[in-house]
């Protein structure tokens, strides 16, 4: 979504403030950061893994943090035109990035009418590391 959000995108924001109330749209990095602190069996140390969620370059519309779960889920309103492939292939890559932290990753988008729908981001991984290995 673009930096101004339309009328219709907050509308449908907001709605999805009744499903998910925790939902962030802004500190959310912060937030992550708090929340989800690498665990003895990840990859990397707290450091690197703040520098791995400021580093993104992807920019949600919301998110919804589910720490006792160790779940993160991402939020993209599609009111005007659908994701791209690319931005799709960036999300499986960041979805098993995620995974080194033991933390799921989770994707949705949600229409203007207000449907959400959890993308399976497996695929889309597989595209983008073969993207990426030619």
């Amino acid at each position: 979504m673009s930096k101004t959000t339309t009328t219709k995108q907050k509308h449908v924001l907001h709605a999805l403030t009744a499903t998910y109330p925790h939902l962030l749209r802004k500190g959310w990095r912060k937030q992550i950061v708090l929340s989800l602190p690498p665990t003895e069996d990840s990859d990397g140390d707290a450091d690197e893994f703040a520098s791995f969620i400021s580093d993104f370059e992807l920019e949600p519309d919301a998110v919804a943090l589910e720490p006792e779960l160790r779940e993160v889920i991402f939020f993209e309103v599609e009111v005007h035109h659908l994701m791209s492939d690319a931005k799709l292939k960036r999300y499986g890559k960041l979805a098993i990035d995620f995974l080194a932290y033991e933390i799921h990753f989770g994707l949705m988008t949600v229409n203007k009418h207000g449907h959400i729908n959890e993308i399976d981001l497996l695929p889309h991984y597989g595209a983008w590391l073969k993207e990426v290995s030619a």
